[in-house]
């Protein structure tokens, strides 16, 4: 991590599981400082290139000042940056499948034959429309540096997980997380960057779902909602992310070819 002092995360909600995770394992990374910029991705839509920085309208710059401990824009000053969550998603890898399926009339063809490139190519498509891959362009429009794409988590399966629930995935289905990671790498490769897929240790065993554990007592931007709700995630949660991304920057696995 030498030569990676100064991170910029930049996302959504999801970023407040980064941000309290930090907070458990920042003596295991002296010298490094992490500067988290994040609100709703509704928010995130003001945002625009000027110059070397990535400026807000007002409501905006009142987030970023909050939860980056005083600035309001986004410069080509940091070493690396990460992009979380905002909608990069397996759960929108799912609905472009099941649409998918259905166009192709698949018929009594078993689901794992959808996984071609067709439909790589219908997630990507999906998937260049986010808030989360924009936000990669824009950064890209300012500097060259070392970057990271991390997906928002999986939702949470219940404590007794049932196979058949709404809130837990098929196993069925547990073949498409692949099939959504190839796209998410195609995606930060063609933008010399690299995606880092959800911690295996975190996923429960239908690999669409994060297990029940890392939801409780979850981290949020909006302080004033109290409760679990199976989509944001705690600091155990975060600080499992953070290690692996600080040592996704510090390796910068994009080869010089790609360049």
């Amino acid at each position: 991590m030498t030569n990676m002092k100064r991170i910029c995360i930049i996302g959504d909600s999801h970023v407040a599981a980064l941000k309290t995770g930090w907070t458990a394992i920042a003596a295991e990374y002296p010298g490094v400082e992490p500067t988290f910029f994040a609100a709703r991705t509704e928010l995130m839509e003001s945002l625009e290139v000027a110059g070397n920085a990535l400026v807000a309208t007002p409501p905006l710059r009142k987030r970023f000042k909050l939860t980056s401990g005083g600035q309001a824009e986004i410069r080509n000053t940091y070493d690396a940056y990460a992009i979380c969550g905002l909608r990069i998603s397996c759960a929108l890898a799912v609905q472009v499948q099941k649409a998918f399926e259905a166009k192709q009339k698949v018929g009594a063809a078993s689901p794992e034959s959808s996984t071609d490139d067709a439909l790589v190519k219908a997630i990507e498509d999906s998937l260049q429309m986010t808030m989360g891959i924009r936000m990669l362009d824009m950064v890209r429009q300012i500097t060259d540096a070392t970057a990271i794409v991390i997906p928002q988590p999986s939702r949470a399966e219940i404590d007794a997980p049932v196979s058949d629930s709404p809130v837990n995935p098929s196993k069925n289905m547990r073949w498409i997380l692949p099939v959504f990671q190839t796209a998410c790498v195609r995606l930060a490769r063609q933008r010399k960057a690299s995606f880092l897929p959800q911690p295996a240790e975190t996923l429960s065993e239908t690999s669409l779902a994060t297990k029940a554990t890392y939801a409780r007592s979850p981290s949020r931007l909006d302080t004033e909602k109290t409760g679990e709700d199976r989509s944001h995630m705690n600091c155990e949660y975060g600080a499992i992310v953070l290690r692996e991304a600080l040592g996704n920057l510090a390796n910068d696995p994009i080869s010089d070819t790609l360049r």
